[in-house]
């Protein structure tokens, strides 16, 4: 009897539950709290990838301290300007013993001195005039002849070194309608004697020459 009485009370009290839990007509249905809600925030899509080299950023360095990425590249080697020759170390000769200079074989010198003449002739006068030969050189001289004005000519049979001849004595006369006579000696007139200096064989002397009164 009792079990009968509670049955349709159940059955009652699980139609208002029911009745109860359902949403009231017209109203929305509100998902249950289980349901995916979309992010309020809008997705922004992403810039595409450069496609440019890779663009390599340096590590910050402090200031004053080597930076250990950085390489210094070797500088080359400019080709614009010309390559200057190698020096080359100067040549030093070898050092030779100072050599004597060649010596030249003694040789004779003829000259004509000691001449003895008047200061002053007269017209057509004759007068004499002497000289003597020396050798001043460092050789003999072997044969030569000697001419002197006049025409005189006459053959030394050789002098040594520091050696003279005899006294020659030449008489001359005084050409008339002049004022003044020249008298000449050539020693060695025709070189056959090789002299240390050709330059002083002759020797000439001038007279005056006066009208006779």
């Amino acid at each position: 009897m009792r079990r009968s009485l509670f049955m349709p009370l159940i059955a009652l009290l699980a139609a208002a539950c029911v009745q109860v839990g359902a949403p009231p007509s017209g109203s929305a249905v509100i998902p249950s709290a289980s349901a995916v809600v979309p992010s309020a925030s809008p997705v922004v899509p992403s810039a595409p990838a450069a496609t440019g080299p890779p663009v390599s950023t340096s590590p910050t360095t402090v200031p004053g301290t080597p930076d250990p990425t950085r390489t210094r590249r070797p500088r080359q080697p400019r080709t614009d300007r010309p390559t200057p020759p190698p020096t080359q170390p100067p040549t030093v000769a070898p050092s030779e013993p100072p050599t004597a200079p060649p010596t030249e074989p003694p040789l004779a010198d003829l000259v004509v001195g000691d001449f003895e003449y008047p200061g002053a002739v007269f017209d057509g006068e004759d007068f004499e005039i002497s000289f003597v030969i020396r050798n001043i050189g460092r050789a003999p001289s072997g044969p030569f002849r000697y001419e002197s004005s006049g025409g005189v000519s006459a053959l030394v049979t050789g002098l040594d070194p520091g050696g003279e001849t005899i006294r020659h004595t030449v008489i001359f006369t005084a050409p008339e309608g002049e004022t003044a006579v020249t008298f000449l000696v050539v020693a060695d007139s025709e070189r056959e004697v090789i002299e240390s200096d050709e330059n002083n064989n002759e020797v000439q002397r001038q007279i005056r020459v006066d009208d006779e009164v």
